[in-house]
C-alpha cells in the first residue's frame, strides 16, 4: 500500500479548501438575490390578495342585487 506524501496531502487539502471557499462565495452572492426574489414574490402575493378581496366585495354586492331582482321577477311571474 502506498502512503501519500505529505506534500500530496497538503495539496489535496488546499484544493478542497479552494473549492469550498469558491462555493461559499457563490452562496454569499446568491443569498441576497434569493432574498430579493422572495421579497418581490411577497409583494406580488399581497397584491393578489388585495385584488381578491376587492373582487369578492364587488361580487357579493352584485350577488345581492341579482338576488333581489330575481325575487322581484319571480313575484311578478307568480302573480
Amino acid at each position: 500500500m502506498l502512503v501519500p506524501k505529505r506534500d500530496e496531502v497538503l495539496q489535496a487539502l488546499h484544493c478542497c479548501f479552494q473549492e469550498l471557499t469558491a462555493k461559499w462565495q457563490e452562496v454569499r452572492e446568491l443569498v441576497p438575490k434569493r432574498d430579493e426574489i422572495l421579497q418581490a414574490e411577497m409583494v406580488r402575493q399581497q397584491n393578489n390578495e388585495r385584488l381578491r378581496e376587492q373582487f369578492a366585495a364587488k361580487a357579493n354586492a352584485v350577488g345581492q342585487w341579482l338576488e333581489s331582482r330575481l325575487d322581484k321577477v319571480l313575484m311578478c311571474v307568480c302573480i
